[in-house]
């Protein structure tokens, strides 16, 4: 019998691995919320993203580039959607999160974005869409404005994170943005594949993170930065960037979207978990209950969503980090 891949089914040999490959995906780009915060506080927004997407291009490009021997082509007629991608679901979210993260503690993105994007994607789909929303859905996506208001309301600024409410008001904008660039990226995901489609994406958008980092750039002073900044920096482009993508669509091969949009969701573990170990924050039992509850709306909202129209299908375009 023949799975569908947009749902989830019996777990066999091959879907094991992938589960796995899935799993340390997850665990990747939980510690990416950590370190993204380590990086942005000495070098600031645009340098900060500018240097992880500048990494990431030209591990991507390899990745697609050396088993062919040659650069695949980009798809007739797919420059416009390319351009967008690249200012949406790379420069502009990008800069959102930076941003959002050097303003809130790390555990808060960990907490609140794999659940938001969902949530937000599911909500742009059907006012593109005009479709009255399944009750299952419609209740998913109430539950989880209701876990979002009660985390944001209980977040508590301290010494640290005096602005911590704004960061976390930009992070969710930044879920946002990428629920739209979803949307935007799904006929550019089944021209090209999810694989080649991000990795010019990611360059497209990198170029413009480079051009906008130029003026913050020259105001660091790059040679007292600390070598585990180096490390770090490493890490997010090479091993979150271009790593994370390339396991995650191995796992989405196996097990299909919606399974894999589900497995996003154990993000809010291995982020806060990497938070607490790297950076020693903590997070409030109320903030952690609108997680919670932003976490049952996401199921029900991906779960309800169906088959053909889901667009969890184009979950594969990117991470939530």
């Amino acid at each position: 019998m023949t799975r569908s891949p947009g749902r989830a089914g019996p777990v066999s040999g091959g879907s094991t691995r992938a589960w796995i490959l899935l799993l340390l995906t997850m665990v990747i780009w939980g510690v990416t919320y950590a370190l993204t915060r380590h990086a942005v506080s000495y070098v600031g927004v645009l340098p900060g993203a500018a240097l992880r997407f500048g990494l990431g291009t030209i591990v991507l490009m390899a990745l697609i580039t050396i088993p062919r021997r040659q650069l695949p082509r980009i798809p007739a007629g797919s420059g416009p959607r390319l351009l967008a991608g690249g200012i949406v679901g790379v420069a502009l979210y990008n800069i959102l999160f930076f941003a959002g993260l050097a303003l809130a503690p790390s555990i808060d993105a960990a907490a609140l974005m794999p659940v938001a994007i969902p949530i937000s994607t599911t909500a742009l789909a059907l006012l593109v869409t005009g479709e009255r929303p399944r009750p299952a859905r419609a209740a998913g996506l109430a539950i989880g404005v209701a876990g979002a208001v009660l985390f944001l309301a209980s977040a508590t600024p301290d010494a640290a994170t005096p602005n911590r409410l704004l960061g976390d008001l930009i992070l969710l904008a930044a879920s946002v943005v990428w629920g739209g660039y979803t949307l935007m990226g799904r006929p550019l995901m089944a021209v090209a594949g999810p694989l080649q489609a991000t990795a010019w994406v990611v360059a497209v958008g990198m170029v413009v993170l480079v051009v906008l980092a130029i003026p913050a750039a020259t105001a660091v002073d790059w040679g007292s930065l600390p070598p585990d900044l180096w490390g770090a920096i490493l890490f997010l482009g090479a091993v979150s960037t271009a790593g994370g993508y390339s396991l995650y669509y191995r796992g989405v091969r196996d097990v299909g979207p919606t399974s894999a949009a589900l497995a996003m969701l154990l993000l809010p573990i291995t982020g806060s978990i990497a938070s607490i170990v790297l950076l020693g924050e903590s997070i409030g039992l109320l903030q952690a209950a609108g997680a919670v509850t932003m976490a049952v709306g996401a199921i029900l909202a991906i779960l309800a969503a169906p088959t053909a129209a889901s667009p969890q299908r184009a979950a594969v375009s990117g991470p939530a980090s």
